[in-house]
């Protein structure tokens, strides 16, 4: 049946494929070929998609990959993030996909950036929003025009920063951006001051501390406070820089911001230096040293030791100084930071010299040289590495590079096979009406072999029902015997009360078996009735084997969900009779139903004896006997699965795998079951 559907519509995609493929061969497909095989596969792609001629959305789903790579080793591994940009690049162009050619010219600047080489990265930053433009992505552009700005800005081009921070500005402005309207003020601002115009970034910061108290932004308003109070103090307005370092220091003091309410204790800290208020200042570090103990900032705590010793030595209190010092050098040695150990070196020659022990200070000195030498060759190791990777980088900056002039002779390559299309396709319209009358014909052949396959498929489903009730008729027999030697067992005993109410419960409980078993699913509700019944009846009947508990979670609808029937209560059954009948403690069974996202769990646990112990102490007959039932539950699953196309399945495991005592079996119904018309 599948080759009678298979054949007419391979033969119908080959006519209707095979015009186009014909007027590929000479231009486009092929240049779209070399240029994929150029790019070295990784070998975790290769996992990720099979071959790289693989589809429009595969081709997609490689470049975020790839894309995702280099983003993720651009600060450990800039090189492999340079090749993983560059498969990326080489993708998008061969398949024309602009917005991949944004973003990873978007990368290729952020891995520039993170280099330090913030020319190339403005550079690739303007070739992602040319991409961007002639793609529409106007939504994606923008925050490569601030990645711009910074890019700019960083790497001293002011004047063109502070075009850039601008447009960012009006755009942020008209499209409802304000927090990026008040970074791009704040940015036009500091602009100004590096380039001398104070007056321009005092009015800047004046507007943008205006702003942030009109949002409601402490964290602003702190920023732009220290920003106005950086700009008085560099032309040495003194008092007019401590009223808005104390504005910060008050706000984040209410804030409770300890790290900011440092910041700002630093830069009041600076104005008492310059004004010689040394008491002040040491007043302001000491608040600074108590935070930063409560926060366990040690590297914080390091710098404000070398800056109050410093206080100390600039009034020449060499005795107030090198406690301060000591401290400071311990923390340098732990955290690792050579720099501030020389500090801590140098500070302590200097107040070794001002107490007259000339010996100590001698070998402190050594010590600060020593130290100051270790880090000059430290230093000039990572310039040698920064050499080596801008040499490389170059290199692999060319291959991305011809990557682009491939792409201009693509685009001249693609305008002359445009043009060579439109000649195949006058000849193409008159292959067209052959091929359609052909297309017409093949689709006759695919709607007779198609009713036929579902002909077909009516008759399976039609065995396989017939097979499901023959074995749903197999399953009533033997909980009928099983239940009957239950009632046999009380009239053996002469306990005829005990054996007539069990047997009316006996047969309430075999209307609703014989009530659903007519039927291929039954709601929940109508299962859980029959299994209460059941477990009343064997609990009635070996009330000194076992307890039990019954539960059904709250959010379960029982009226609306649909479950075979009879498929719960054989194992409920073999619980009983193979697992806690043997024990010879009393021992416990639990039945909980449940749901999940997409199924109901029927969890059906026992502390019995455990499967290998039951199957040690049956007979032959009984273990053919379990076989045959648990055979045919197996038989039930398979055909309802296949009919239904679902996956209702059933685990059983061992309770307790180190004693292979117990036993759990979980059910696991989809909610999408549902029964078969006649």
């Amino acid at each position: 049946m599948k080759s009678l559907i298979l054949y007419p519509l391979l033969l119908l995609c080959l006519l209707l494929a095979c015009p186009p493929l014909r007027a590929q061969k000479g231009g486009e497909g092929k240049k779209e070929r070399t240029e994929s095989e150029e790019v070295e596969a990784k070998p975790l792609l290769k996992k990720a998609i099979p071959g790289k001629r693989a589809g429009k959305a595969d081709s997609q789903l490689r470049i975020d990959l790839l894309l995702r790579m280099a983003d993720g080793a651009r600060s450990t591994a800039p090189n492999q993030a340079l090749d993983y940009v560059a498969e990326a690049l080489a993708l998008s162009i061969s398949g024309n996909n602009l917005r991949g050619e944004a973003v990873s010219y978007q990368t290729l600047g952020d891995i520039n950036y993170g280099q330090a080489l913030y020319g190339k990265a403005a550079e690739n930053y303007r070739k992602a929003l040319e991409v961007f433009g002639r793609a529409g992505h106007h939504d994606l552009a923008y925050p490569v025009k601030i990645r711009l700005a910074d890019a700019l800005e960083a790497g001293g081009n002011y004047p063109a920063a502070l075009a850039q921070w601008e447009a960012v500005q009006q755009e942020a402005a008209a499209t409802g951006r304000p927090e990026d309207v008040v970074r791009a003020k704040a940015a036009t601002a500091r602009l100004h001051a590096k380039q001398g115009k104070e007056d321009l970034a005092l009015k800047g910061y004046q507007e943008v501390l205006k702003l942030e108290e009109q949002r409601g932004n402490d964290k602003g308003v702190i920023d732009a406070n220290n920003n106005i109070g950086n700009l008085y103090l560099k032309q040495e307005k003194t008092q007019q820089a401590l009223d808005y370092y104390e504005k910060s220091q008050n706000l984040a003091g209410e804030l409770a911001d300890d790290h900011t309410l440092t910041e700002s204790n630093e830069m009041i800290g600076k104005v008492y230096r310059l004004e010689k208020r040394y008491d002040r200042e040491l007043a302001v570090r000491r608040q600074s040293i108590a935070l930063h103990l409560k926060s366990d900032n040690r590297a914080a705590l390091n710098d404000e030791y070398l800056e109050v010793a410093r206080l100390f030595l600039e009034q020449r209190n060499a005795g107030a100084a090198i406690p301060y010092l000591r401290k400071s050098l311990a923390l340098s040695e732990q955290l690792g930071r050579p720099d501030r150990q020389g500090e801590a070196y140098r500070g302590l020659a200097e107040a070794y010299g001002l107490t007259g022990d000339p010996q100590a200070a001698l070998a402190h000195y050594k010590s600060y040289v020593a130290v100051m030498d270790t880090l000059y060759r430290r230093k000039e190791k990572e310039l040698a590495g920064v050499l080596r990777f801008s040499e490389e980088l170059a290199g692999r900056q060319k291959k991305i590079e011809s990557l682009e002039k491939d792409r201009q002779l693509n685009a001249k390559t693609i305008e002359l096979l445009r043009k060579e299309q439109k000649l195949k396709e006058e000849r193409m319209k008159k292959q067209s009406i052959l091929i359609y009358g052909l297309g017409l014909g093949l689709a006759g052949v695919f709607a007779a072999s198609y009713l036929l396959y579902q002909s077909a498929r009516k008759r399976r489903i039609a065995n396989q029902l017939l097979a499901l009730k023959s074995l749903r008729s197999q399953m009533n027999p033997h909980f009928i015997f099983n239940a009957l030697n239950s009632v046999n067992s009380f009239i053996a005993g002469n306990d005829e009360r005990s054996a007539n109410k069990y047997l009316a419960e006996f047969s309430r409980l075999m209307r609703a078996v014989m009530e659903n078993s007519q039927h291929d699913f039954v709601p929940l509700a109508s299962e859980l009735k029959i299994l209460e019944l059941y477990l009343g009846l064997e609990h009635f009947r070996f009330r000194e084997k076992f307890e039990y508990s019954f539960t059904v979670d709250p959010d379960v609808d029982a009226e609306s969900v649909q479950v075979p029937p009879m498929l719960i209560q054989p194992y409920v059954e073999n619980a009983v009779w193979h697992g806690l009948r043997y024990k010879e403690e009393k021992g416990f069974l639990l039945v909980h139903v449940t749901q999940k996202a997409h199924e109901l769990v029927v969890t059906v646990e026992d502390d019995g004896i455990g499967r290998e112990k039951s199957q040690a102490l049956k007979t032959a007959n009984q273990r053919e006997t379990v076989s045959t039932g648990l055979r045919n539950i197996e038989s039930r699953l398979r055909i309802i699965n296949d009919i239904h196309r679902t996956r209702l399945s059933v685990s059983i495991e061992d309770l307790h795998p180190v004693t292979r005592s117990g036993t759990r079996v979980c059910i696991h119904i989809p909610f999408a079951l549902q029964a078969i018309p006649a």
